[in-house]
């Protein structure tokens, strides 16, 4: 009951983030790029959530499901490499550079972000830790595990 939960309030989250992207893809805001990645991603992740919703032993659907977790965890910017994706609620525990070094907690409800840049080198500096989606990653490597075992025994 807790696992199906768990992938249902997964579904609802890509649901609601897919139908915003693609909202932002149709009025052409932000980089169509990055959007059309992001629908990609949130396409495969109804698609994976649904089957797995329809059999918790579905072991593709949970491996994505851990990917789709993994993805998340880490913000990074250094030496003008900036990555950051988050889709849903978020916790993120943060160390960062500006003019002078910061650690700060950042909390949202909802985000929808998809972001990749290179630039040239800068003294940037930020690492974030999204403990939502790290989580979810433990308890979906958890379920693999446990679906490995089924299939071997």
């Amino acid at each position: 009951m807790k696992t199906k939960l768990i992938i249902l309030f997964h579904l609802f989250i890509i649901l609601i983030c897919f139908i915003f992207n693609s909202i932002a893809i149709y009025e052409k805001n932000g980089n169509l790029d990055y959007l059309i990645i992001s629908e990609g991603i949130l396409g495969l992740g109804m698609f994976y959530s649904f089957k797995t919703a329809l059999d918790l032993n579905y072991y593709r659907g949970n491996l994505y499901l851990f990917i789709y977790n993994v993805i998340q965890i880490m913000a990074i910017g250094l030496l003008g490499f900036l990555y950051k994706v988050s889709y849903g609620p978020f916790i993120y525990f943060k160390i960062y550079k500006e003019i002078d070094w910061f650690m700060d907690m950042e909390f949202g409800y909802y985000s929808r972000i998809f972001y990749v840049s290179v630039t040239p080198p800068d003294d940037f500096f930020y690492l974030g830790i999204n403990v939502i989606q790290l989580l979810f990653a433990f308890y979906f490597l958890k379920e693999l595990g446990r679906i490995r075992a089924i299939q071997k025994g």
